[in-house]
């Protein structure tokens, strides 16, 4: 019985080494300085005791040394637990203060997080629909403007075309209006052949007045010679007659052909106004062919980069998305720092759930 009561001892001097080495070790040593206080006085009680209860009693001193040590002992631990008990219980409990304020403000972060992710997702969804918006129509702008930009160069194309039948037309005018001069110069050239025929007649008619005189002076040895004088004096004033129809057919083809050259003259300077218009207008067109060519090239490059915005837009959401899901996870962990809290401040304070 001595034996296993000295071994019990043993037992728990040990233990109460290893945890006395860990509280002045680990702890605080202010914790050792208690333990030696409780100790030494309790050790000379202890003798005390022993010596008076085997005096009285007549118990063996062994025995009432070893139990008398042993009440000793838990009589030590158990105070020194209740002094450490004591000064562990308030930095667990500021401990679990911060812990629980930690997670207050974690918990409210989480849920501005939410909150902006949220924002974010249905702002970021908003523009991905105005954005697809946008881009259908700067598609539907971009076949416009293709279609535009086509309508313009078949236009350029017949507006070339037309300029150099303006051309042509000019050209043919200039040589209507030469080929009327020269019907000008001819008609007047041949008034002046008939004119000389005129007057040929004229003198052909007072030689055969002179010839009929000198045939009626003569008799009748005269009148063969009257006879063919009076011909030649009718033939001199039929031609004398066709003369001067010729003459006035000629002088009205003058004045047509004068008038002709008029008209023609007014109709290369309207031609060569029609033919300066023409070209303005090709040059015109031609510019708008070029800008719209240009607008064309901006509304695809506007196409592109609406394209790349939808992308990043796009990203944005599955970023925004991934956020909310990172925010979940976080107000799970906070939930779980929570009873994490509860827990701890259940052990602090021997609280039950």
């Amino acid at each position: 019985m001595l034996k296993e009561l000295s071994l019990v001892v043993f037992i728990v001097v040990i233990l109460l080494s290893v945890m006395t080495f860990i509280y002045t070790r680990v702890l605080k040593p202010s914790i050792a300085t208690q333990l030696r206080i409780w100790l030494i006085p309790g050790i000379y009680l202890t003798n005390l005791f022993s010596y008076m209860f085997g005096r009285i009693g007549g118990v063996p001193m062994g025995v009432i040394q070893t139990a008398s040590y042993l009440i000793l002992l838990i009589v030590v631990v158990g105070l020194n637990f209740k002094v450490v008990g004591r000064r562990i219980v308030k930095p667990i409990n500021l401990s679990i203060t911060q812990l629980s304020n930690c997670t207050a403000n974690i918990d409210k972060v989480s849920d501005q997080i939410n909150t902006s992710s949220e924002q974010l997702a249905r702002g970021t969804l908003e523009q991905a629909s105005s954005i697809e918006e946008t881009s259908a129509s700067l598609q539907e702008m971009s076949s416009m403007a293709s279609k535009n930009a086509s309508h313009v160069s078949q236009v350029n194309k017949l507006m070339i075309a037309s300029k150099e039948s303006v051309n042509q037309g000019q050209a043919a005018i200039e040589r209507v209006n030469d080929s009327m001069k020269n019907i000008k110069e001819s008609s007047y050239e041949t008034a002046k052949i008939i004119k000389t025929i005129d007057e040929i007649a004229f003198q052909t008619n007072l030689l055969a007045l002179n010839a009929a005189v000198e045939a009626a002076r003569a008799g009748d040895a005269g009148k063969g010679f009257a006879v063919v004088a009076e011909e030649v004096r009718s033939l001199a004033q039929r031609c004398t007659s066709a003369a001067r129809n010729t003459s006035a057919l000629i002088q009205k083809s003058v004045m047509n052909a004068e008038s002709g050259v008029t008209v023609a003259v007014d109709t290369l300077i309207t031609m060569g106004a029609i033919a300066e218009n023409a070209n303005k207008i090709a040059d015109l067109v031609h510019s708008i062919d070029k800008a719209i060519e240009h607008q064309a090239r901006g509304i695809e490059n506007i196409n592109i980069s609406i394209t790349q915005l939808n992308k990043l837009t796009t990203h944005n959401a599955q970023t925004a998305e991934k956020s909310a899901s990172g925010y979940r996870a976080l107000s799970q962990q906070t939930q779980s720092l929570t009873a994490v809290v509860q827990i701890l401040d259940n052990l602090a304070f021997g609280k039950t759930t």
